[in-house]
């Protein structure tokens, strides 16, 4: 295959023609490698910034999911602490109505002339555990 293009284009044609016929293809080869080269740029910086733009949008959507979960943590905290204010609120009309009963019921004791002879301090003596 050499020997035939050998051949036409350096016997066959005048000596002129041949080499300019080759250095015409030789600068075509060359401004493909070159067209190439630049695609493949061209491509690869296009790679790099869609990558780097789906980057950018997998962090926004995690720091949105992450705002959305201290968000919801946020409510369920608040609706812990409405419950444990009721609940602590609820303790204290229920320790007042006992200690009222408590008062009422001694009261009561008195008046019948059977008052408990022992004392506040005898009392917390005895509810301790």
């Amino acid at each position: 295959m050499a020997a035939i293009f050998w051949n036409v284009f350096f016997w066959r044609l005048p000596l002129p023609i041949g080499p300019l016929i080759l250095a015409c293809l030789a600068w075509w080869a060359f401004s493909q490698i070159e067209q190439g080269r630049a695609i493949n740029y061209a491509v690869t910086s296009a790679v790099k910034d869609l990558v780097a733009g789906a980057e950018v949008k997998a962090l926004e959507s995690q720091i949105a999911e992450r705002d959305r979960q201290l968000k919801a943590g946020q409510i369920v905290i608040d609706a812990y602490q409405a419950q444990l204010r009721n609940a602590v609120a609820a303790d204290a009309v229920k320790a007042e109505r006992i200690e009222q009963e408590i008062t009422d019921y001694e009261a009561k004791l008195s008046a019948a002339g059977r008052a408990c002879a022992l004392g506040p301090d005898d009392r917390e003596f005895l509810l301790k555990p």
